[in-house]
């Protein structure tokens, strides 16, 4: 499940963001909804949300002022950009602070799903080549492994350690692993490694 927020002072914008995109058939959900860039700036810093869809033009915090300060603070969330305002210098300067798209109001049906396409197979890739540069790290004998589990949010319960490899024929999907191993309580983190292989250390 990839995780969403949506940002606009008009709150018949977010309704339409909420009708036009095919949510939960695309495996997104929406966390929350927010008329105050400043409010959800806040949930940003506390959550992290994989998409964050924003207004361009707001009151408090403008949506290029969002993408800044939640790059500030080292989130990797993807910002989509959504606005009434069809000016190519909002446009370049989203692109030149990392926004993964622009879009103008309102948006296709067609359009829609289509960015959720694209923005599952970007952040999948990119999960792919953290995973992967996680993995190579915890390889390296100079690092410290329990330092490196902690800096990627995995607590370590005690000194029993088991390192499993799965490959399968088809993609494998992250919450199957997750539920599989959660539902047993096993204390586990789940690399991918290819879009069909997993290494999965459990302690």
């Amino acid at each position: 499940m990839y995780k969403a927020i949506l940002i606009d002072d008009e709150k018949w914008s977010l309704q339409g963001l909420m009708s036009v995109f095919p949510w939960e058939e695309m495996d997104f959900k929406v966390m929350a909804q927010f008329t105050n860039s400043r409010e959800a700036l806040d949930m940003i810093a506390h959550q992290n949300p994989e998409v964050i869809i924003t207004d361009v033009r707001m009151p408090d915090i403008s949506g290029l002022e969002l993408i800044k300060r939640t790059r500030d603070m080292k989130k990797k969330s993807e910002f989509v950009i959504v606005s009434g305002y069809d000016d190519f210098k909002y446009a370049q300067q989203a692109l030149q602070l990392g926004a993964f798209d622009y879009k103008l109001k309102p948006i296709e049906p067609d359009d829609a799903r289509m960015l959720l396409q694209n923005l599952k197979r970007h952040i999948d890739e990119k999960r792919i080549s953290d995973d992967i540069d996680l993995f190579e790290a915890l390889l390296n004998p100079t690092n410290t492994p329990y330092k490196l589990f902690s800096e990627n949010g995995f607590v370590v319960f005690d000194d029993t350690w088991l390192v499993i490899t799965v490959r399968g024929k088809e993609p494998i999907l992250r919450l199957s692993i997750d539920a599989l191993l959660k539902g047993r309580g096993i204390n586990h983190l789940a690399l991918w490694v290819g879009i069909d292989k997993v290494i999965v250390i459990c302690n």
